[in-house]
């Protein structure tokens, strides 16, 4: 007996979409993209690359998810659309596959949780992969099974490569517009697992950093060229890309 493949609809076909919808096809998701919307797909060539059909291109959310039935609706816009693009997506009642961030400021996560105190609403799932890797699921596992113990207390450091730094430099998260701050966007994976350690919420927080390693005044800088640094200079950083992290004008922190 056949078995239909699942209709998938994309809102924001950007680089984060396209590396997903590759991966769901290399692991054998049997998927058909009925349609996407997205002014500007830059992960349109990563799809065609893979010879994965994009399906039809929709001038608006409403008209795509109109466009329905939809097995899972994938939201990748930039982190300032997400909560309008959830809305509509919630209201279409379609399952949601939403990358992380959920939302970019502390009103819009009390307008959504209002929206989704008021009744019922699709199943909606998170982008906050890193619980998913295997070296995390055997931290889990150890923690749970009380092989560590107590825990009382625990230390975390994220040194960013410069080349992810760089990227980010140049890429759209560079602003707080349309990313919200450097550690929603970069850091929410390590918040939802120090959550999942300890069992509980943060109740207050402390924050410092600024701007040093990509600024007009860095004198030491890698060669352009270097293939030792990745050639993250040069790399494709996406929609509204800078020329180079440097110049760039970003105002999130990069440390």
């Amino acid at each position: 007996m056949s078995t239909q493949s699942d209709r998938i609809s994309v809102i924001g076909l950007g680089l984060r979409m396209a590396f997903v919808l590759s991966a769901m096809r290399d692991i054998g998701w049997d998927f058909e993209i009925t349609g996407y919307c997205d002014p500007a797909p830059v992960g349109l060539p990563i799809l065609q690359s893979k010879g994965i059909d994009i399906g039809t291109q929709y001038d608006d959310v409403s008209s795509l998810l109109a466009a329905g039935p939809h097995d899972l609706v994938l939201i990748g816009s930039p982190n300032h659309l997400h909560f309008e693009h959830l809305i509509e997506a919630i209201g279409s009642g379609w399952p949601i596959f939403a990358e992380k961030p959920i939302v970019r400021t502390v009103e819009e996560s009390v307008a959504l949780a209002r929206r989704l105190g008021r009744g019922t609403y699709p199943s909606i799932y998170v982008g906050l992969v890193a619980r998913s890797a295997p070296s995390i699921q055997d931290v889990f596992r150890r923690i749970d099974e009380g092989e560590i113990g107590k825990i009382v207390s625990f230390d975390a450091t994220d040194h960013l490569p410069p080349a992810h730094g760089g990227y980010i430099a140049r890429n759209w998260r560079r602003k707080q517009e349309w990313a919200g701050s450097y550690l929603l966007d970069k850091m929410c994976h390590d918040f939802d697992l120090f959550q999942r350690i300890i069992g509980a919420r943060s109740v207050r927080v402390v924050s410092f950093g600024g701007r040093k390693m990509f600024t007009p005044h860095t004198v030491e800088r890698p060669d352009l060229d270097a293939d030792a640094h990745g050639g993250f200079l040069n790399a494709f950083a996406g929609w509204n890309a800078a020329a180079d992290p440097y110049s760039a004008d970003h105002d999130i922190v990069d440390h």
